[in-house]
């Protein structure tokens, strides 16, 4: 497992995040959870895999906002860099 690490201004979107959306700490928190256990879950952006960025995908439905960060694998560290939190396009979570 990783330590998850934010760069200060992610954790000013966070914080913000808090007071906009009901489920953002939730959001949050399955964000850093899927980051510690598996850094490879992102897509990467730079050739080498080492900068990814990962969605976790929201529901209006529950108040779950969509999360999209930037971060960077450092062992045995996770960097996020970015941050951003908005309005889920999904009404809904799970299957039809």
């Amino acid at each position: 497992m990783h330590s998850v690490i934010e760069e200060s201004a992610v954790s000013k979107a966070v914080d913000d995040a808090h007071e906009k959306w009901a489920r953002a700490k939730d959001a949050w928190n399955a964000v850093t959870w899927a980051l510690a256990r598996d850094p490879e879950v992102g897509d990467p952006v730079t050739e080498s895999g080492k900068t990814r960025s990962f969605v976790l995908d929201g529901a209006r439905s529950i108040g779950l906002p969509t999360v999209r960060v930037v971060y960077e694998i450092e062992p045995p560290y996770v960097v996020i860099h970015d941050a951003v939190f908005e309005d889920s396009k999904y009404g809904q979570t799970g299957h039809a």
